[in-house]
């Protein structure tokens, strides 16, 4: 597995700014987002080998809810909440 830099943004913003840094959004990115399950399992493989991982865990991403009719999903949503 390569180094990288772990990196746990406290707000929104701060994690928005930190993902904006990679070059790339698909397979391959210099920043990686923590709440995918394999990623480490990609990780050690060196299927992945991100500069950066983002610690989203901890943001308010874990919500459910329906504005205007429309569902919203945040991205930190576990298939346990459905």
């Amino acid at each position: 597995m390569h180094t990288f830099e772990f990196i746990r943004p406290t707000d929104s913003a701060a994690a928005i700014a930190a993902a904006a840094q990679s070059r790339r959004a698909q397979q391959g990115a210099d920043v990686r987002s923590w709440w995918r399950t394999t990623l480490i399992d990609l990780m050690k493989l060196n299927v992945e080998t991100p500069a950066r991982v983002l610690d989203i865990n901890r943001l308010p991403f874990d919500k459910m809810n329906m504005p205007d009719g429309g569902l919203k999903i945040g991205a930190t949503v576990r298939n346990s909440d459905f």
